[in-house]
């Protein structure tokens, strides 16, 4: 009997970096061997395509010559049938199409039976790949949701930016060659230069802004990197009304903008992109609200409370004469006495309350010293809970190794003769089947890891600066960093005095540290190093 193999990897760059197909082909031959179903003469191999559509290149040539070309083929193998259809009503039709064929469908890491009770098996294992399916592409939709609430972008780049990842990976853009002439042009129709009439044409010859070309892969465009024709009306009057080049970021699930992580690159400011818009609405009032602009101003504002009725504090200005005054202030209570029985709000002046702030800040920094410490107390605990996923890491890369040197070992055999090219060529095959194997299964372990150094050099760097990266930071970062430090916020009183303050876990444990260290440091001789720890002191860890 003949037999065909059908594997699927979903993306381009599974495809092109060898993830899987010759792991998933290795298998289903195996299956074929073991079952003794007979002679494999074609494997079908679907590079980069989803099986959400039953319209696939490899699969319809695959129904095409099983109809013709292969008719005495018997048995049709596949990885898991989440390879050939992630749809159950593609599943049953792709089934009943086979039926017809008189091919039968194999799994070979599934269990698939010609009774009914093994149909109804297939059915529910096909229902599960949709399920899986489904539930991936809601994850896939809350995570773009959630990098876009964080100031991400992860959609293609506008003409003037192009996608990258920041330090922490999170998706967002920087400026690309086209930035210059497209920020010119902004710029000069936020003067009141052009109308939208005559934008696009200038655009495409004044100010030579091109545009990516693209074609159309499996029913989607795939863009080019390069600008490579002249722009278009459309992409024109799309760049006039897009907030992310003043730095903000919008999309589904977001009400308004809010400040992207490309700010620092936004190659126009909030003015000149409301002038636009009111220039296109014919509107006097700016479009763009950013989000949070109370909350970057006033940072303390609800954080802050009153020492007298324990209320939030809020913040407000107030023009007087000359000039304008800032406060932070309780609106519930009186209760600050002044002369006798009269009472007043608690009003405090916005800068003093920073400057005193800063002060309660610097308290809370621990010593490098206990830092040290707690980083060294941090790395111990991740190796020892991961030692077996780090032995099993170690154990692969030797393996993959091991097999490099093998086909080393190989080469040269072939070149003294030991072994015939057609040996060497049958060798390297199995070495590359099992180096795809090992390199899958330390891609998934490598999954596992954290980036412990950076994450780590991260948070110390904070602990031991929180007091002067609050002071610089800009927008929402200060209220990050304020509640990371103190969570449960502070109390004020009219002498500008906190009252006590519950500090963060990794603040509090550092804390612990450094009294630890200090108190041992009198018993301490000059040869022992600061970085051993004292017993006894552990921070608590889940798991």
């Amino acid at each position: 009997m003949k037999v065909v193999i059908y594997t699927r990897v979903s993306t381009v760059e599974q495809a092109e970096k060898n993830k899987s197909l010759e792991v998933q082909e290795k298998a289903c031959r195996d299956y074929v061997a073991r079952h003794n179903l007979g002679d494999v003469v074609e494997v079908y191999k679907e590079e980069g395509e989803s099986a959400k559509t039953a319209n696939r290149t490899q699969l319809k040539r695959m129904l095409r010559e099983l109809a013709s070309d292969h008719k005495e083929v018997r048995h049709l193998i596949v990885f898991k049938l989440d390879r050939l259809a992630r749809r159950t009503e593609d599943h049953i039709a792709l089934a009943n199409i086979l039926v017809k064929l008189g091919v039968k469908l194999h799994s070979a890491t599934e269990v698939l039976e010609d009774t009914p009770s093994g149909k109804l098996m297939e059915h529910i294992l096909a229902s599960f790949a949709e399920f899986d399916n489904s539930v991936r592409s809601e994850r896939s939709a809350k995570g773009m949701m959630a990098r876009l609430q964080e100031g991400g972008w992860v959609h293609l780049a506008p003409i003037g930016y192009r996608n990258i990842k920041d330090s922490l990976g999170r998706p967002t853009v920087e400026p690309d060659e086209m930035a210059k002439p497209v920020q010119k042009f902004l710029k000069d129709f936020a003067k009141g230069l052009y109308n939208q009439d005559n934008a696009a044409e200038l655009a495409a010859t004044k100010y030579k802004i091109k545009a990516r070309s693209y074609s159309i892969v499996n029913g989607k465009r795939k863009y080019s990197k390069n600008y490579d024709k002249p722009v278009g009306k459309s992409t024109v009057y799309s760049m006039l009304r897009n907030p992310l080049y003043a730095g903000y970021v919008t999309g589904k699930g977001i009400d308004e903008p809010i400040k992207g992580l490309h700010m620092h690159n936004a190659l126009i400011t909030k003015d000149e992109f409301d002038a636009i818009q009111m220039i296109l609405t014919g509107t006097d009032k700016p479009v763009l609200r950013p989000y949070g602009v109370n909350k970057e101003y006033w940072p303390l504002r609800r954080y802050l409370r009153c020492a007298y009725c324990n209320s939030h504090l809020t913040g407000s200005r107030s023009k007087g004469r000359n000039d304008t005054y800032e406060y932070y202030h309780c609106t519930r209570c009186k209760g600050v006495k002044v002369k006798g029985e009269t009472y007043k709000h608690l009003t405090l002046p916005r800068q003093t309350v920073h400057d005193a702030y800063l002060r309660l800040m610097e308290g809370v920094q621990p010593s490098v010293g206990a830092l040290r410490a707690f980083k060294e107390i941090v790395v111990r605990k991740w190796n020892a809970d991961y030692a077996a996923t780090i032995a099993r890491r170690g154990s692969v890369e030797a393996d993959i190794s091991a097999l490099d040197k093998k086909k080393s070992d190989l080469i040269e055999m072939c070149r003294v003769s030991t072994i015939t090219e057609d040996e060497l060529k049958n060798e390297r095959d199995k070495i590359a089947i099992d180096r795809s194997r090992l390199e899958l299964e330390l891609l998934e372990i490598k999954q596992e890891f954290i980036d412990t150094d950076r994450v780590l050099n991260l948070a110390i760097d904070f602990m031991a600066n929180v007091a002067s990266m609050w002071s610089t930071a800009q927008d929402d970062d200060r209220v990050r960093f304020q509640y990371m430090a103190l969570p449960e916020g502070v109390t004020i009183n009219a002498n500008k005095k906190f009252g006590t303050v519950k500090i963060g876990l990794p603040f509090k444990q550092a804390k612990v540290l450094e009294a630890k260290l200090s108190a041992s440091k009198k018993t301490q001789s000059n040869s022992e190093s600061f970085m051993v720890t004292p017993g006894g002191i552990e921070p608590p860890f889940s798991g």
